[in-house]
């Protein structure tokens, strides 16, 4: 009987895989009920045998939680990479901050390319969230500040997402000494061209990180309409001052976060986009379940 190992994917493209196994890298194929290669994440754990120097995969092991669109497993760490160019897609923020915490993962936001803005123009646009999350400033180009990122990526397994031309690639060519190939903006459209085409792991210090393609379109996978506002850290504390226990935040009488949108004590773009993604859940899920 050939001796099994666990390794973990950390390359797929196309119908070829990698799987790291004690720091070796292994060419990888899956076998028998996992052929079908759309069921292998970057990211997931695997029982392989060797044959040939080549891994043949056995069997993926439970996934502690998933993303779709890129599709990747296992993740400890969410970095979440935005810059001043392209404009920074809030919306896309939030709804990776709600799929973090529902899928038990630490969302980070970096703040890259701060050479290009004033200190406190970055401290303004990141206010809202470093109440609650961790935020950091660098400017992976000049190599500023990379000790705090170094820190995050060290440890667990992060994976990186963000606009494309937010400089995801730059970061890692900065921390690694790599060549990999990076995207600027469109200049007609002011919007990031893909470089990075697929998945794959790197090794910084203790920690692994996924390089992914641009997350242009996040969706928020099986959410009910009614959890939604327990992911929001600013709403739990006023929620108490609700007169219904079941307040949704939206219009409700006597809604205590309600009242302090319009007081100014929550911010104001954090809440409306709350409202638009509420709308999006909601108008999945009737669609799911009527």
């Amino acid at each position: 009987m050939k001796k099994t190992f666990i390794g973990k994917i950390s390359k797929k493209k196309a119908d070829r895989f990698e799987v790291i196994f004690n720091d070796e890298i292994f060419i990888g194929r899956p076998r028998g009920r996992i052929q079908l290669i759309d069921n292998l994440y970057v990211g997931d754990n695997v029982e392989f045998t060797i044959e040939d120097s080549y891994a043949n995969i056995e069997k993926i092991l439970p996934r502690k939680n998933f993303f779709i669109r890129p599709n990747v497993a296992n993740i400890d760490k969410l970095l979440i990479v935005i810059a001043k160019e392209p404009t920074i897609d809030w919306l896309l923020v939030d709804k990776m901050i709600i799929n973090c915490y529902a899928n038990n993962i630490e969302p980070i936001i970096c703040y890259n390319k701060a050479d290009l803005v004033k200190d406190e123009d970055v401290e303004k646009e990141l206010s809202p969230y470093a109440k609650f999350m961790e935020c950091i400033k660098i400017s992976a180009i000049k190599k500023e500040n990379l000790d705090a990122l170094v820190d995050v990526l060290s440890e667990g397994v992060t994976c990186l997402a963000g606009q494309s031309a937010v400089g995801k690639t730059t970061i890692l060519n900065s921390i690694l000494d790599l060549n990999l190939r990076t995207g600027g903006l469109s200049e007609k459209i002011s919007r990031g061209k893909h470089t990075t085409r697929h998945v794959e792991i790197y090794k910084v210090l203790d920690g692994l990180v996924m390089d992914t393609a641009g997350f242009s379109v996040f969706t928020l996978i099986n959410k009910k309409p009614n959890e939604l506002k327990d992911y929001y850290h600013e709403f739990i504390e006023l929620q108490r001052g609700c007169r219904f226990s079941s307040c949704l935040h939206i219009n409700e009488p006597d809604c205590a976060v309600i009242k302090a949108y319009q007081k100014g004590q929550i911010d104001s773009g954090r809440y409306d986009r709350y409202l638009k993604i509420y709308e999006e859940v909601k108008t999945a899920y009737d669609k799911k379940f009527m």
